[in-house]
């Protein structure tokens, strides 16, 4: 994937940014950690990029290194837990699915994915339109941590809209006020750790945290449908849970 000019966004709160990319071109993205990039395989206006969830054209990679995390690094985004290496995530919300382990993918540091009809025969995890390539284009992440989107030369062309995105139920920005608010308060009870926990509670955070493992290594070595069979234990596993070990874990 060939490197162009850097891409410096300078999308506000209000306003968004919509580029086209022309065959085989790629770009370099340097997020705030607020922003997400959306991705429209096809042709479509303008007047179409809109926020309708159930076009399958439609994908969004979203900054994650800001995002709130657990007591043990990993992070939590959207009620789930992701592994710590985690810095992007790559999202169809067309056919989001957590517990099937659909419509999502992590992006880590050095990785690179390719998108398009060719891949959905290996990995099921997204559904294409026809309008989409078989491989359609890519979206990487450098060793630097620098996210490139490119074209791969697909017969419909790939279009790209900058936005600013809300972190308030994920993990809201404090401001000075509200600190000072805060600090009105008493102290909360400080995390308690793992050993501190009953027995029985322990082995509920452990088998939790075997089965987000095994989904990562799973989608490391691209055992895709491992990997989904894996997402769908983790579902069953976090219904069980106690409220003591959802507590624990950040999935209240």
């Amino acid at each position: 994937m060939n490197q162009q000019p850097r891409y410096e966004s300078d999308t506000t709160e209000s306003e968004a940014r919509f580029d086209r990319l022309t065959a085989g071109e790629a770009r370099e993205f340097e997020l705030n950690g607020s922003e997400q990039v959306d991705i429209f395989t096809g042709s479509p206006e303008v007047s179409e990029l809109s926020d309708d969830s159930d076009d399958p054209r439609r994908f969004s990679v979203i900054d994650l290194r800001s995002a709130e995390r657990t007591a043990d690094g990993n992070i939590i985004y959207d009620g789930q837990v992701l592994t710590a290496d985690t810095e992007y995530i790559l999202i169809q919300p067309a056919t989001l699915d957590w517990s099937a382990g659909k419509g999502y993918k992590g992006i880590r540091r050095g990785d690179v994915h390719d998108i398009g009809r060719k891949q959905a025969t290996a990995d099921t995890r997204f559904t294409h339109s026809q309008e989409t390539s078989g491989n359609h284009f890519t979206v990487a992440v450098t060793e630097e941590g620098t996210l490139m989107i490119a074209d791969n030369m697909s017969t419909n062309g790939t279009s790209l809209r900058t936005t600013e995105v809300s972190r308030e139920s994920d993990s809201p920005v404090l401001t000075q006020e509200s600190l000072q608010q805060m600090m009105s308060f008493e102290a909360p009870d400080p995390q308690p750790t793992l050993e501190s926990l009953p027995a029985a509670v322990q082995d509920e955070v452990l088998h939790y945290r075997r089965a987000v493992y095994n989904k990562s290594e799973a989608e490391k070595e691209k055992k895709f449908s491992e990997a989904a069979e894996h997402g769908r234990y983790i579902y069953q596993v976090r219904q069980g849970l106690s409220s003591q070990a959802k507590e624990f874990l950040g999935l209240q």
